[in-house]
């Protein structure tokens, strides 16, 4: 049962080009747990249950977000962050931008990390 559960979690890894360095980065779990989970050891349940969360998975490595959906919010988190560093370096210089022009950079923002050229930076920290 436990190696079943190790093949789906790192099928999901897999699915969604996510290295180990951004799954580590990403649940709060170190490189060194990390291996030792895909190499079969025992790891707390709790530490499990944060690689399971980051990949859409439950704790017995059941889908339970599709590859798009994780991807997605992956994507809306970090055009989230990007725009409000931004929003804040333009408040600081007196040049705050709308709430729509804010949404619109989002959503664009979101679609270059999905499939743009932002692409490979997805899972970066």
């Amino acid at each position: 049962m436990k190696n079943v559960i190790i093949q789906k979690i790192q099928a999901r890894k897999n699915d969604l080009g996510m290295s180990l360095v951004n799954l580590s980065g990403l649940s709060k779990v170190s490189k060194r747990t990390l291996n030792r989970l895909f190499a079969g050891s025992t790891i707390q349940t709790d530490t499990l249950e944060h690689v399971t969360d980051v990949l859409g998975l439950n704790i017995a490595g059941t889908k339970i977000k599709t590859v798009e959906m994780v991807k997605k919010e992956q994507a809306n988190k970090k055009a989230r962050y990007i725009v409000a560093l931004t929003q804040d370096t333009s408040k600081m210089e007196v040049q705050g931008v709308s709430q729509s022009t804010l949404n619109s950079a989002i959503i664009n923002l979101e679609q270059e990390f999905l499939d743009g050229a932002y692409k490979k930076d997805l899972w970066s920290l």
